[in-house]
């Protein structure tokens, strides 16, 4: 996949990613009047002879990213949750596999268990620390975890958080709120595609239908806390689910419709 999800404020260090700043990168942002020391390269020859005088061309500056991957790991322990945990640690895996090569850093935080976490790094062996953690992954445990134990060198302000929950256990619910209002980032990923199967009973179909207002109540929270929620349908790439999210670069105006 491809690494497209960036955070407000990019690193002051050179990578793939297109920053705000004007710098030596390679997306066009503007046009502005010649000024000694610049280089003739850049010189845009159809506006200066246009308007008489010399202009050159504006590119943004190429700049690194931090991310962050959280896999919410709380559950009973049973299939449904086996099958979120798997779709959260292929998930991850792939974010962190995208960053890491174009030289952003990438770290991971674990919720269930014991809280675990890894400070965005960049290179191969932090593919293999991370991928180790993944591993230990749990559900066995009855604590809320306190994102605020998180050391500031493991989640950096302003790092981009995304977060793979089935958004089951409040206890998730309420690291990801928490992160949210120490002004973090967030992108949240629902890794739940099973349904409860009631018994075609009314009761039980009632059940099923406060189950899913329940879910929508949570997910319209988050929104309302400015997270975005994505569901994974289990036909659709993990590049597809966080399409929506990318932005285009400076200077990039998205179509909106057709002429008419």
């Amino acid at each position: 996949m491809r690494p497209r999800l960036v955070p407000p404020e990019l690193l002051r260090r050179i990578g793939d990613h297109t920053g705000r700043a004007v710098g030596a990168g390679v997306e066009f942002v503007g046009i502005r009047p010649y000024l000694p020391g610049d280089q003739l390269r850049d010189i845009n020859r159809a506006i200066s002879i246009r308007r008489g005088q010399l202009h050159v061309n504006q590119r943004a500056a190429a700049r690194a990213a931090d991310l962050v991957v959280m896999i919410d790991a709380f559950g009973d322990g049973g299939p449904v949750s086996e099958r979120t945990l798997d779709l959260a640690v292929h998930g991850a895996a792939a974010l962190v596999t995208a960053y890491l090569r174009v030289s952003d850093r990438a770290g991971l935080v674990v919720l269930g268990g014991m809280l675990r976490w890894l400070g965005p790094a960049a290179g191969d062996r932090q593919f293999y620390r991370v991928a180790e953690m993944m591993l230990a992954a749990r559900f066995d445990s009855f604590v809320t975890p306190d994102v605020g134990r998180i050391p500031r060198t493991a989640l950096p302000p302003g790092t981009l958080v995304v977060v793979f929950s089935p958004l089951l256990d409040p206890r998730g619910f309420g690291a990801i709120t928490d992160l949210r209002q120490r002004g973090f980032p967030l992108i949240v990923v629902d890794t739940l595609r099973d349904e409860p199967r009631p018994a075609n009973r009314a009761d039980a179909r009632l059940a099923l239908r406060l189950w899913r207002l329940d879910r929508t109540a949570t997910r319209s929270g988050l929104r309302s806390l400015g997270v975005p929620v994505l569901q994974w349908p289990e036909s659709t790439e993990l590049d597809g689910v966080l399409a929506p999210l990318r932005q285009p670069p400076p200077g990039v105006r998205r179509l909106t419709g057709a002429p008419s």
